[in-house]
């Protein structure tokens, strides 16, 4: 029997130095190098006793140590050789050593429910910027209907995006053929699924309520605006935002956000640092700095756990429901 085939130490040349027991994760048919028969739940946490229970070889081949490295290794695409190299690289004191931490952490990702090799996500802003600066730009784009089609598509999409605390995506899917107006307010049920949709879980509603204090800066003067101005050339697009350029079709979610990047720039903020994303950190960090309810906040942007807003979203701001577009532009804007 070749040594390969045996129990014992197998040798493999790399360039011309032979390693003892290159196959530190322990193959099985079907699997290539660089993959392991040991593999974690669906969620992505490793079974402790699974690893364990598989790394009864002498060489302790799928220890949760040795296991955690090959996963790593395999995210960045390092398979064959190279991954056999490195794998064998690793003496039987180093995986003991490490094999107890390694343990804990499998133990602490199975119960949190968390994918133990995922980094977890980072927040893109440390500051955020004060909405009152756009405020003040989009006050000056008016009347609405002396505007050109650019310029007002500009100024609403912005609008929209400050007062509904809403992403480019929902944006995007604002749609005609589900649009409620009443005398004070327009009101989109989305169709679709957007990032924050649950199963089982209600339609996302945006409400766009009428700003009787300052028409300058209504999102409900805009629209009606908007609206006429594009009845006769939007011909039978559905979708609120079509390009003021012909022929006058809906735009993209890239295009939207270059929009409303193009407000930034143009209020004076610094476009290479803040993106069109950062309107909903920015209009959410106001409107909790105006001490509007949490409640409010989280029913208006859309999110279920108020956790998500104060990691991500809720950022200290750099100037050094039926309430909650009111009071937050009250008090930007006073």
């Amino acid at each position: 029997m070749s040594p390969e085939g045996g129990h014992g130490q197998s040798h493999r040349n790399y360039g011309g130095a032979k390693l003892a027991d290159t196959t530190v994760v322990r193959q099985t048919p079907g699997f290539g190098r660089g993959q392991s028969e040991v593999a974690p739940g669906h969620d992505g946490s490793l079974d402790a006793s699974r690893a364990s229970a598989a790394s009864s070889s002498p060489q302790e081949s799928t220890t949760p140590c040795m296991f955690s490295i090959g996963e790593a290794l395999r995210k960045e695409g390092i398979t064959g050789d190279t991954f056999d190299v490195i794998m064998a690289s690793w003496r039987s004191s180093s995986r003991k050593q490490y094999d107890v931490y390694i343990r804990r952490w499998a133990k602490f990702c199975q119960e949190q429910r968390v994918h133990m090799f995922l980094r977890p996500p980072k927040c893109r802003y440390s500051t955020i910027w004060d909405i009152s600066i756009v405020l003040r730009y989009l006050r000056g784009l008016y009347p609405p209907q002396t505007l050109s089609l650019k310029m007002i598509s500009l100024k609403l999409a912005m609008l929209i995006a400050i007062v509904s605390v809403q992403r480019v995506q929902t944006l995007h899917l604002l749609d005609l053929s589900s649009m409620q107006k009443t005398n004070n307010s327009f009101n989109f049920i989305i169709e679709d699924n957007v990032k924050q949709s649950k199963p089982g879980s209600k339609r996302l509603q945006v409400k766009l309520r009428q700003y009787l204090p300052d028409e300058r800066v209504c999102v409900f003067n805009t629209l009606e605006s908007y609206l006429a101005k594009t009845n006769e050339i939007r011909g039978n697009e559905s979708r609120l935002f079509i390009s003021y350029i012909k022929p006058n079709k809906r735009v993209s979610k890239d295009t939207l956000a270059g929009w409303v990047k193009k407000v930034l720039f143009l209020s004076g903020l610094d476009v290479k640092m803040f993106k069109a994303h950062s309107t909903r950190s920015a209009a959410a960090s106001a409107a909790n700095s105006f001490s509007i309810p949490v409640t409010d906040i989280l029913a208006t942007a859309g999110w279920l756990n108020e956790n998500t807003f104060a990691k991500f979203y809720n950022k200290p701001i750099d100037h050094a429901d039926a309430t909650f577009s009111t009071s937050l532009l009250n008090s930007a804007l006073t």
